[in-house]
């Protein structure tokens, strides 16, 4: 008779669990969690007891030679690939499996791995394209280059609206590239399998998600004025610069804005907190709204000037006023909205408001401003001073927890 451990393996553990049950022998819950312990326990049994067992054992080996010695893994697989849930393998899974898996690739297969590699993560791979009819910005695999008059259905994307500012083409409101004004050539796969079932895209410009071109007065507002022109109060926004050069000591004047490199967080802010700076019905709101919704850190070596804050958080009341008297003319919702002259004179003509300076702080922790530049934030040394804080005043104009 087989050594008690081979036959073991050759059997299930429920099968081991359901012989036994039937010579009247029972395991713990630690016995049953693997063959070793339960082969333990069997060994305490007795030479009679466990040659009853491993003869029973024997006995539900099935012959290897016939359709019955198939073993449930394998029985399993057919039938998937059968209900066709599983694709059937060109080779036999024990022809791979007893191959040299280890081989070294020849000089052919490896050239076709590199070629398979640089054609998935290459330029063509990685590309982007626009969906002219969502304005989507999506890898160049989900979309396909097809005319907006060859499409089918393509009167789904009139606008069910006219709207004064609409620039259609032949009727159809498609996007337009904000700077060359041209109509891109590709289209999304979700939007052009939607129209081949005569459906009008949920994502199309067309389907009312059309919201036209951030007009002038709006476009050129810096955070705090967006934030005097704003009928609602839903974040706060916390700022961090600190030195492009990790080991910048000192910077010029003219270097205030351009040296430096940062980053903006925004978080939930409760209504209630602000709601007593607010007066409803009019805007801009009182100018200590700003010290509850904007903060400042500066991170470095040394205390850098102030001036710093000039380019990105200055407020013009004139800028503010002519926002507003444009939203209240061209927006719905501002039209009940009144000026509070007290509040825009409350404001200066062109500076920072003295709410941020008054909350702008100074960290010259060394580990804190090494710590900024760990991580997602990539630094070069050798920065040129005219980089500017593009990216900052970017994160501030479109607002999220980075």
């Amino acid at each position: 008779m087989e050594d008690i451990h081979i036959i073991l393996k050759k059997v299930t553990k429920d099968t081991i669990i359901r012989v036994c049950a039937g010579c009247h022998i029972a395991f713990s819950s630690s016995e049953k969690r693997t063959k070793l312990s339960i082969s333990k326990r069997l060994q305490q049994l007795g030479d009679d007891g466990v040659r009853e067992i491993l003869a029973r054992l024997e006995a539900t080996i099935p012959d290897n030679n016939g359709e019955q010695g198939e073993g449930r893994q394998r029985r399993k697989r057919r039938k998937l690939v059968h209900d066709g849930r599983l694709h059937a393998l060109p080779v036999d899974v024990d022809d791979v499996v007893a191959g040299d898996v280890f081989s070294i690739p020849n000089e052919n297969e490896r050239q076709k791995i590199v070629n398979d590699f640089l054609d998935r993560t290459g330029t063509e791979a990685t590309k982007l394209s626009v969906c002219y009819s969502c304005a989507r910005e999506l890898s160049s695999s989900e979309t396909r280059p097809i005319l907006a008059e060859c499409l089918p259905n393509s009167h789904l994307l009139t606008p069910e609206s006219a709207h004064p500012a609409h620039t259609l083409t032949k009727g159809l409101l498609l996007y337009r590239d904000p700077t060359s004004h041209v109509v891109p050539p590709d289209i999304c796969c979700e939007c052009l399998t939607q129209l081949a079932n005569s459906k009008r895209p949920v994502l199309s410009l067309a389907n009312n998600m059309w919201v036209g071109e951030v007009p002038f007065e709006l476009k050129i507002l810096s955070l705090p004025e967006v934030i005097l022109v704003s009928r609602y109060l839903a974040a706060a926004y916390v700022v961090k610069l600190y030195p492009k050069k990790r080991s910048a000591k000192w910077m010029s004047g003219d270097q205030l804005t351009s040296a430096l490199r940062g980053n903006v967080a925004s978080y939930y802010l409760k209504t209630e907190d602000v709601a007593s700076m607010v007066d409803e019905g009019y805007l801009p709101p009182r100018s200590t709204v700003l010290a509850a919704t904007i903060a400042v850190t500066f991170i470095g070596q040394n205390n850098i000037s102030l001036r710093a804050l000039k380019t990105m958080f200055t407020v013009e009341r004139l800028k503010v006023a002519n926002a507003l008297r444009w939203l209240i003319a061209n927006n719905k919702f501002y039209a009940h909205i009144k000026i509070s002259e007290a509040n825009l004179q409350s404001l200066p003509m062109n500076g920072v408001p003295v709410e941020i300076l008054s909350t702008t702080k100074w960290a010259s922790d060394a580990d804190v401003g090494a710590g900024e530049y760990e991580g997602y934030v990539p630094h070069n040394d050798d920065v040129s001073s005219d980089d500017g804080l593009d990216d900052v005043e970017g994160q501030m104009m479109n607002p999220g927890t980075t």
